[in-house]
């Protein structure tokens, strides 16, 4: 099925967001960009903050849709969750870049998206986490609710540095991925470390790749 104009103005747009930042980035310069006419832009999206809303929704679809590929290739859970934060770390600064600006130049739309990822996110690792001790791989005693929320509440302590102060030379990157891997570790049978270990023997460091 060929691309609409509507998707395809979405997929660019999504883009521009991304390199330019989302205050600089105004229907002008996507209309220009894109050869569309202004009145093309406002009838398809009535104004900037509804277009960016479905870039936003477009940025997290196009990642999920990576994320699910590369999973598709792991061991198992556990090593699915190792992965899929390597990728979050790979596009973090992309994120949280778009994060912080939304948060400040459209505190609504960042509070609507921000709650919807955090509730998919809860979901998700819930999820791993329950198929983890089903498969042997995590402590059949934890109590999955209270380790995703200890999980979100380490992560966002280290992520909020006016909370967390990192050791000298200890980069946030780093600091998240040793508390993900102890975290596991330590709700993990003994099958589960093995499984962790074979990980990171094969994973040292996430791989970089570009975000378009």
């Amino acid at each position: 099925m060929s691309q609409s104009q509507k998707e395809y103005i979405i997929e660019q747009a999504t883009e521009m967001f991304c390199q330019l930042g989302i205050k600089a980035v105004r229907m002008d310069d996507i209309a220009q960009n894109l050869g569309v006419s202004k009145r093309t832009l406002y009838e398809l999206f009535e104004d900037k903050m509804n277009l960016l809303k479905l870039c936003m929704i477009n940025y997290y679809e196009v990642r999920r849709e990576r994320l699910n590929a590369r999973i598709g290739e792991c061991a198992n859970v556990l090593e699915s969750i190792l992965t899929a934060f390597d990728i979050f770390l790979v596009y973090g600064e992309t994120e949280r870049r778009m994060q912080t600006n939304l948060r400040r130049f459209y505190p609504a739309l960042y509070e609507e998206i921000s709650a919807q990822m955090q509730q998919r996110n809860r979901e998700r690792l819930k999820g791993a986490i329950q198929k983890g001790i089903d498969e042997g791989l995590l402590d059949r005693t934890i109590d999955v609710d209270i380790a995703v929320a200890m999980l979100g509440w380490s992560l966002s302590g280290v992520l909020d540095t006016r909370k967390a102060t990192l050791p000298q030379n200890i980069s946030p990157e780093y600091a998240l991925r040793y508390v993900v891997i102890n975290f596991l570790r330590g709700i993990s049978t003994v099958k589960g470390i093995e499984a962790i270990d074979a990980f990171l023997r094969k994973f040292k460091k996430p791989e970089v790749e570009k975000i378009n």
